[in-house]
């Protein structure tokens, strides 16, 4: 128990390298943990740079299955969706996907919510990086070299599918080509560019709830290119709109939330 638990402390504060040590030891002492073995999994996905080293944490999966009796939550079933597409073993990844749809709608939903966060995993390692004390240079190189791993960058320009025929779908295409004209505008050099993005963004004959995530995903456009007050002025005018859905609700605060750190790192 006792490295279980410094295993999940290091986890939780993006120590993944530290975190996989303890858990090694946990499982050492007591291999019938199925929990540990999970977390040894989430760790190694999280530090991996291509398939081949993700595939390594594959012998643990193996124990984990093994070890599990209780029934999996869709916050697990969501994690192993991610880990089998990202090693390229689509089958397994659809079979969970096809046992969701079997679930009731609230089941279904947590599911895809948990699946969609996954996705934005990059911003809460930042978050907790921003918000640690202790934050020591070595581990502040650990950390700088989980947040370089092309994994938070997998699923760069795609969404979840609203079907179950593929896991992810590529984002409509005057969707992404509205998307590509703002960050083409935000690369210029043109001295007037941000307005001529709220200028472009507002003219959009879109619909509401589709400009609402557009307007969402320039604002965090915005963000990573250092400019997080525009940002926060789009995150604004997106709250505005009319008919916004749970799925949006959700993605909004993710959006606020990366723009605060975004803030935060501009002040330090």
């Amino acid at each position: 128990m006792y490295h279980s638990l410094r295993g999940l402390m290091y986890q939780k504060l993006a120590y993944f390298p530290a975190a996989i040590k303890e858990y090694k030891k946990a499982v050492s002492i007591n291999p019938y943990n199925a929990y540990d073995y999970y977390h040894i999994i989430q760790c190694y996905l999280f530090l991996a740079y291509n398939e081949k080293e993700a595939r390594e944490a594959l012998p643990y999966l193996e124990q984990y299955k093994f070890y599990r009796s209780n029934p999996e939550k869709e916050s697990q079933k969501a994690f192993f969706t991610f880990f089998y597409t990202f090693i390229k073993q689509q089958e397994k990844a659809k079979e969970i996907l096809l046992a969701s749809k079997e679930k009731t709608e609230e089941e279904q939903a947590k599911y895809r919510q948990a699946l969609h966060s996954i996705t934005r995993l990059k911003y809460k390692i930042l978050q907790k990086a921003y918000h640690n004390p202790h934050l020591s240079l070595e581990k502040e190189a650990d950390i700088e070299r989980v947040l370089q791993n092309p994994i938070f960058d997998y699923y760069e320009g795609q969404r979840l599918s609203k079907e179950y025929g593929d896991i992810f779908e590529q984002k409509e295409k005057p969707y992404q080509e509205n998307l590509d004209t703002v960050e083409s505008l935000l690369h210029s050099d043109q001295q007037d560019k941000l307005d001529q993005i709220e200028t472009y963004v507002v003219e959009l004959n879109m619909e509401n709830q589709e400009k609402a995530f557009l307007i969402l995903d320039v604002a965090l456009l915005l963000a990573e290119q250092n400019y997080p007050n525009t940002a926060k002025k789009f995150l604004k005018a997106a709250q505005t709109l009319p008919e916004k859905t749970k799925e949006f609700k959700n993605q909004y605060q993710e959006t606020k939330a990366k723009i605060k750190i975004k803030l935060i790192a501009k002040k330090s």
